[in-house]
């Protein structure tokens, strides 16, 4: 039995901004068609870790649906297994990292895991390793705790410590002045500390830049190599879907494409996922699409994330830069990226008859323009007076 559990961070705050309105960070498509987790569950599948916990922060129904029973990697055991540990407690706000007093909420949890070693790493990280390195480097370096690094230093939110120590910051994360393990390796006196410094390509995805940037390394041989192992594969829900088709006039050229996809216009440097439709005479350049988008006749699309089941009408012009991406939300409506902004005035009439809310009765339109990625501002001059004489 590996004498490692791991704990999987999914509660950090982001910058994802509309990606992350409907899920956690580690259930964001990637590569077109992974989720952000996969690389860490399956890295736990491949160190022969058998003994997972998520803690999740938010709307986490998709990451849930995803990892399913973890049959996929390895981890539906009578005995340790995959534990999702929401939190209980609806005052406990987002941290950049996972806190002691989210870890409290879940206690039995670490008495119960039998491992003397725990290994705490986000959900949103890519890189394919053997997490038995890294607790080697920690017992051989004698180290009370041990923090990953990657290529410049770059912190990575990854620790190894016993769970002995862990649990002893936990038990009185109320007394003390350390919030989570970023702290302790950072203020903690009188502990022997470490750090490993891993050398291969390895991405933590904190933003909406970040994510767009990691797909693109996807079209870089090297990197591929890397991340994706004949000896230590990467997994993830299996989905079944027909091979990609492509038409008469279709070009794609340095692209991945998932299968499931219909390529009738043109793709050059992008990540296209399952289920995609780019119709005749569309374009789309250096862009991330994800499952299921829709991109309509004669459209251009360039440096974009396109979420889910966005559509993107005829002839509109999506365009976005490498330092400013247009970054659609699900299922949005997309006509184009201008900064067009709309001013809605309207209110009931007063004195008037009450048939409904008054945000059902006015917000019906500006909910239809942001679906169509329209910015809306609303004015109610009448809403002082209805609220003195009904509210």
């Amino acid at each position: 039995m590996n004498n490692l559990f791991m704990v999987i961070d999914a509660t950090s705050k982001s910058n994802f901004s509309k990606l992350t309105r409907h899920r956690v960070p580690g259930a964001l498509p990637f590569g077109a068609k992974y989720r952000l987790i996969d690389f860490t569950l399956s890295n736990c599948k491949n160190s022969h870790i058998t003994n997972v916990s998520i803690f999740p922060y938010g709307n986490y129904r998709s990451l849930s649906d995803h990892i399913g029973s973890g049959n996929r990697w390895d981890l539906n055991r009578r005995h340790d297994g995959i534990f999702i540990l929401p939190p209980k407690s609806l005052n406990l706000s987002v941290e950049d990292s996972i806190s002691f007093q989210r870890m409290y909420e879940h206690i039995e949890y670490f008495n119960r895991s039998n491992q003397e070693y725990v290994i705490v790493s986000p959900a949103n990280l890519v890189w394919n390793v053997d997490y038995n390195i890294f607790l080697e480097s920690h017992l051989s370096n004698k180290a009370d705790i041990t923090e990953i690094l990657g290529q410049e230093n770059k912190r990575l939110k990854t620790y190894v410590l016993s769970k002995k120590l862990l649990l002893e910051y936990i038990h009185s994360y109320d007394q003390i002045q350390f919030r989570n393990l970023s702290d302790v390796f950072d203020y903690a006196p009188n502990l022997k500390k470490s750090t490993y410094i891993y050398k291969h390509s390895c991405y933590l995805i904190d933003s909406s830049k970040d994510l767009y940037f990691a797909n693109m390394q996807m079209l870089f041989k090297k990197v591929r190599k890397e991340w994706f192992k004949k000896e230590r594969p990467i997994f993830s829900k299996e989905t079944m879907s027909a091979p990609s088709r492509y038409g008469n006039f279709a070009d794609v050229k340095n692209s991945i494409i998932a299968s499931g996809a219909y390529i009738e216009g043109e793709v050059k440097n992008s990540i296209v996922g399952r289920k995609v439709h780019i119709a005749k005479g569309a374009k789309v350049f250096n862009s991330v699409i994800m499952n299921q988008c829709r991109i309509k006749e004669n459209a251009l699309i360039e440096h974009s994330v396109l979420d889910k089941e966005t559509i993107v009408l005829e002839n509109a012009s999506v365009i976005g830069f490498p330092d400013k991406l247009f970054v659609s939300e699900k299922k949005q409506i997309v006509v184009s990226n201008d900064d067009l902004t709309v001013l809605q005035v309207s209110s009931e009439c007063f004195p008037y008859i009450k048939t409904g809310g008054l945000a059902d009765v006015v917000g019906g339109l500006a909910i239809q323009y942001s679906k169509l990625g329209v910015k809306s501002q609303v004015i109610l001059p009448l809403y002082p007076q209805i609220k003195e004489k009904y509210g």
